[in-house]
């Protein structure tokens, strides 16, 4: 059974994902965007900023990832592709 708390977990996890995607889409579009300023010292320096960025993004979409499964987790499967519930049903 699955308690408020974990639903309202659940449901925040949810969210971040559509946020963490934009996020992710902004700060490539940061880095296509220097490829106009050629040699000019700041595009190196704002694209690095923005490759750490995605990289923190990255991180917090796998911590999302990894609340939403301990708060909705997958059925075990078994050998053959049955879950343990599947099993126990014969």
């Amino acid at each position: 059974m699955t308690t408020k708390t974990e639903a309202d977990a659940f449901s925040v996890a949810s969210d971040m994902e559509e946020v963490l995607g934009t996020v992710d889409d902004l700060l490539h579009a940061v880095v296509n965007m220097t490829i106009d300023l050629g040699t000019d010292p700041s595009a190196g320096t704002i694209t690095r900023l923005a490759d750490l960025a995605r990289d923190h993004c990255r991180k917090a979409e796998s911590m999302r990832q990894q609340i939403s499964h301990l708060t909705h987790p997958e059925p075990m499967t078994k050998a053959g592709g049955q879950t343990s519930e599947q099993g126990a049903d014969k």
